[in-house]
């Protein structure tokens, strides 16, 4: 089977701790502006947009030859070849739920910052959950 050059480097060695170490030194630069809750509040919205338009938007291989093969295919589709359940998308899964909670209780349960992190939660874990997979709600982002 031929590797799919825009996801295999999930299950690369290190990849998740580079993963981890960048919302680590996100935060790290943030937090000598903001309060602890606010500079994670920002980290997870930050990374709600991101990983909400880079997993679960964007379709195809971005900068990649890939033939055409996946270009009805978001990130999140390809990876580990559609199946559901294995350990890097438990892992990619995981993090968004972490970071939900930390900043949820860093932010000590205010009632602007949960709204906010309810909403990013769910747009990055909703996407995720087998039942939507290949779904495109309103038959946004069909094509």
């Amino acid at each position: 089977m031929v590797q799919n050059k825009n996801v295999e480097w999930v299950g690369a060695p290190g990849a998740w701790a580079v993963y981890l170490g960048a919302i680590a030194t996100s935060w790290l630069l943030l937090v000598n502006f903001l309060s602890a809750g606010q500079a994670w509040t920002a980290v997870h919205l930050a990374h709600t947009a991101v990983t909400f338009y880079g997993f679960h938007w964007v379709k195809g291989t971005p900068g990649l030859d890939e033939s055409g093969q996946y270009y009805k295919e978001t990130f999140w589709e390809q990876l580990d070849d559609g199946v559901q359940g294995t350990v890097n998308r438990k892992f990619l899964t995981l993090v968004p739920a972490l970071l939900f909670v930390i900043a949820s209780h860093t932010s000590e349960y205010g009632r602007s910052p949960l709204v906010l992190n309810t909403a990013g939660v769910l747009l990055t874990i909703l996407p995720k959950l087998p039942f939507m997979a290949r779904v495109r709600v309103f038959g946004i982002n069909k094509y």
